[in-house]
């Protein structure tokens, strides 16, 4: 049986409290302290990630950046093809390796439908739940998404919620 506290009551709650410090002090977490999740992007693969947008979750590449589908303007009918002047306003998120769910908090990401086609550029492009993922020449930094809405090449440019369905600005119909 320990022995009963001798120190002061004064002194008791201080101490505690720098015991405790001590102790966080050794822990260490790969998330950063922000709601953003913690990205995973190197040269040898390619990362989808979960990230918070003014249009809820959505889709991300492993540097923060918003990734965008094509939705055709017709019912029934396939995204047309980006390339050329399409490509250079929207280019294709191209995988440079296996592609894959970054680790953190945001990523209810669906392994089994993160893919790739074979691009027209050659290479290969990541795709989500059968969707070709794009980036968008206007979204400056992290976190941006100017392109959400966005009608040209044949269709609807739409950011990608975490289920793989286009996350539809309001105004536009389903």
């Amino acid at each position: 049986m320990p022995a009963p506290c001798t120190m002061p009551a004064a002194l008791r709650l201080p101490a505690a409290l720098v015991a405790a410090l001590g102790l966080l002090s050794g822990c260490s977490t790969d998330r950063p302290a922000t709601t953003q999740p913690a990205f995973t992007a190197s040269g040898a693969d390619t990362t989808l990630a979960v990230t918070r947008s003014t249009a809820g979750l959505v889709l991300a590449d492993g540097q923060g950046r918003a990734l965008y589908a094509l939705v055709p303007d017709g019912v029934g009918t396939a995204a047309p093809a980006c390339s050329g002047p399409c490509a250079q306003r929207w280019p294709l998120y191209a995988a440079d390796g296996v592609p894959a769910a970054a680790q953190g908090t945001l990523n209810a990401l669906r392994t089994d439908v993160i893919g790739t086609v074979p691009s027209a550029a050659g290479g290969e492009q990541v795709t989500y739940a059968g969707r070709q993922l794009h980036r968008f020449v206007g979204d400056t930094a992290p976190g941006s998404t100017a392109g959400q809405g966005t009608v040209e090449f044949g269709g609807t440019w739409m950011l990608v919620s975490p289920n793989g369905d286009p996350v539809r600005p309001s105004g536009v119909r389903p």
